[in-house]
C-alpha cells in the first residue's frame, strides 16, 4: 500500500527494534515513535523488567507510574527472552527486517547477549545499532553504570547547577538532565544514520553516552573555561535573570545594547544612557552591583502586569515567573498542545506531555503506554508468519509472554 505522502510522519515506516529501558534510551525511543517509527520495545517476560519497576506504588494509572508513562508511548510491547535460546532467535529474526536496534546496556553488554552490532549486522548489513550507555564505549570510565544523577555528578553539572539538599551537600537536578539529554543526542543521531545509509547503502554503530551529552550543554562556559582560564556564569551578566516587581517576580533580559535602551525608556530612566557608569556594556560590569540596586528601586513601584503592558510594547525579552503547576494550564501551552490526554486500557484516561516537534499538515497520533507482552502475539505473526499455536508453545516454555489473555 502506497504511502499518503501529504499526512506521512517524518519516521512513517522506519521499523525499530527498542532494547531499551529506565529513563534515557526509552526517551530516545518515544522521540521516534512521535514522529512516526513503529518502535517495538523488546521486554523481559512476564514483568517487563527494569523500567517498570514500582517507584511509586501509590500515584499510578493504568498499572504505570510517572516515569514509565512519560517515556513509552507509541510503542508496541514484545515479551521475549534473550537468554532463551528460541527467544534469541526471534530476535535475530526480527532483525532482519528492522531498520534500527537501540540499546542502553553497559558496553560489552550486547555482547554476552548476542546482540551486539557485529553479530547483528552479520544478519542485516544494512541494520543500523545504537548503544547508549552512561560514559561511552571507550575512557576509564565506560564499565562502570552510569544513572542520571551519577553522570550529573561526573560531569560537574551538580557543582554548576548550584542546588543543595537539607543537609548542604550539592544536589544534581531533578530534571534528569543527564537522560533526556542522552536520549535527544540518540534520537538526532539514528535518523542521521538512516540518511547516511540512504546515500551509501551501509548500516553503522552509533556509540553514544550520557556524560558526553552532558559535556556538550556547558556550551560557552565550558569554552570559555578552557581557554580563559576562569570560570564564567550567565547569571553574573548585567540586567539578565529575575527581578522583583511590586506584587510578584518576572525574569528580565536586557544585557545587549538594544535590549538595554528599550529597558531604560520602559523604566523611564533615560538619563541612564548617558550615564558614565552605565553607558557601555563594560561600565554596566562594572557598576553592576549600583545599576541592579537602582533597577531594584524602580520595577518594586509597579506590578508585574504593569510592566508586561510596558515590555510587550517595546518587544523586551521577559517572562512571567511561574510554577511548574501554572506552565502546565497556561494558554500558551494548550495552544502549543504541549499536554495530551490519550485513553489507557482500563477505559479511563492520563495526560501526558506533548511532542515539541510541530510539522505542518501532519497531526500527532499517541497511543498509550503498552503493558508487558501486549503486542507479542501481533509483532510475531505479522513480521515472522508465527501462528497461533506457535506461539502458544513459546509462551508456555518461556520463550515469550503473550501479555493479559
Amino acid at each position: 500500500m502506497s504511502l499518503d505522502m501529504k499526512q506521512t510522519r517524518l519516521l512513517e515506516g522506519l521499523k525499530v527494534l527498542d532494547l531499551t529501558k529506565a529513563t534515557s534510551g526509552p526517551f530516545c525511543t518515544q522521540i521516534l515513535g512521535d514522529l512516526g517509527a513503529d518502535v517495538i520495545k523488546v521486554e523481559e517476560p512476564p514483568e517487563g523488567g527494569m523500567g517498570r519497576d514500582v517507584l511509586d506504588a501509590v500515584n499510578r494509572i493504568d498499572d504505570m507510574d510517572t516515569w514509565f508513562m512519560c517515556v513509552n508511548r507509541n510503542k508496541r510491547s514484545l515479551a521475549l527472552r534473550l537468554a532463551d535460546v528460541d527467544g534469541l532467535s526471534l530476535f535475530h529474526e526480527l532483525v532482519q527486517h528492522a531498520d534500527v536496534v537501540v540499546d542502553n546496556y553497559r558496553p560489552g553488554v550486547t555482547k554476552k547477549l548476542h546482540v551486539d552490532h557485529e553479530t547483528l549486522s552479520a544478519i542485516n548489513p544494512k541494520i543500523i545499532t545504537c548503544s547508549l550507555s552512561g560514559y561511552g564505549a571507550t575512557g576509564p570510565l565506560s564499565n562502570r553504570a552510569g544513572f542520571d544523577v551519577t553522570v550529573q555528578g561526573q560531569t560537574g553539572m551538580t557543582s554548576f547547577v548550584g542546588l543543595k539538599d537539607d543537609s548542604g551537600l550539592p544536589m544534581a537536578s531533578d530534571a534528569a538532565i543527564a537522560d533526556l539529554l542522552g536520549g535527544m543526542y540518540c534520537a538526532v543521531a539514528i535518523p542521521s544514520a538512516v540518511h547516511r545509509r540512504q546515500v551509501t547503502g551501509d548500516g553503522c554503530h552509533l556509540d553514544i553516552s550520557m556524560y558526553d551529552s552532558v559535556m556538550t550543554w556547558f556550551a560557552g562556559f565550558g569554552v570559555h573555561l578552557m581557554n580563559f582560564h576562569e570560570s564564567t556564569s550567565i547569571t553574573g551578566a548585567v540586567l539578565w535573570g529575575t527581578f522583583q516587581t511590586k506584587d510578584r517576580p518576572l525574569v528580565i533580559t536586557a544585557h545587549r545594547a538594544s535590549q538595554y535602551e528599550r529597558f531604560c525608556r520602559a523604566l523611564e530612566r533615560t538619563e541612564w544612557l548617558a550615564d558614565p557608569r552605565f553607558a557601555a556594556p563594560a561600565d554596566r560590569a562594572a557598576n553592576m552591583t549600583e545599576l541592579r540596586r537602582l533597577v531594584d528601586e524602580v520595577l518594586v513601584t509597579r506590578t508585574a502586569s504593569e510592566w508586561i503592558e510596558r515590555f510587550e510594547a517595546i518587544g523586551l525579552s521577559f517572562a512571567e515567573f511561574i510554577t511548574l503547576d501554572e506552565a502546565l494550564v497556561s494558554p500558551q501551552t494548550k495552544a502549543r498542545e504541549m499536554v495530551i490526554e490519550v485513553p489507557t486500557h482500563d477505559g479511563g484516561s492520563m495526560k501526558l506531555l506533548g511532542n515539541p516537534i510541530k510539522v505542518n499538515g501532519i497531526v500527532d497520533l499517541f497511543t498509550v503506554p503498552p503493558h508487558p507482552g501486549e503486542h507479542t502475539a501481533e509483532v510475531l505473526s505479522e513480521l515472522l508468519g508465527r501462528t497461533t499455536d506457535e506461539l502458544n508453545r513459546l509462551h508456555e516454555s518461556g520463550s515469550i509472554h503473550l501479555g493479559d489473555q
